[in-house]
């Protein structure tokens, strides 16, 4: 094993990679043609559900007592919200499954003492 794959990658090139994760980048569209990837788009990349995972998983994340109820209330917003943007399609049946799952979550979440 060579020395080099055993040190560890500097704090600032760590930091660096954090502070890029984000940024728009630059893609190929179907003809080679460069595209600058927007946040939106870059969200759409890192999520299945853009539209309430975000929250949802905010929530899930949260480690202050004092602040889950509130990203508890954000992800069932933006749940709901996306409920009625998808109620009557034919579409999205694996979206609803993860919604489902969700919604249990966070209720669970909800009924959790803290101490």
């Amino acid at each position: 094993m060579r020395a080099s794959t055993l040190i560890p990658r500097s704090t600032s090139a760590r930091k660096e990679n954090r502070n890029t994760l984000l940024a728009p980048r630059q893609t190929s569209d179907e003809d080679g043609d460069a595209q600058i990837c927007d946040g939106e788009t870059i969200m759409k990349l890192i999520f299945k559900f853009p539209e309430w995972e975000p929250q949802y998983k905010a929530a899930l994340l949260e480690v202050d007592p004092a602040k889950l109820l509130e990203r508890v209330a954000a992800a069932e917003a933006a749940i709901r919200q996306r409920m009625r943007a998808i109620f009557g399609r034919t579409d999205g049946d694996m979206e609803r499954q993860a919604i489902g799952k969700a919604l249990s979550a966070l209720s669970v979440l909800k009924e959790t003492p803290f101490s």
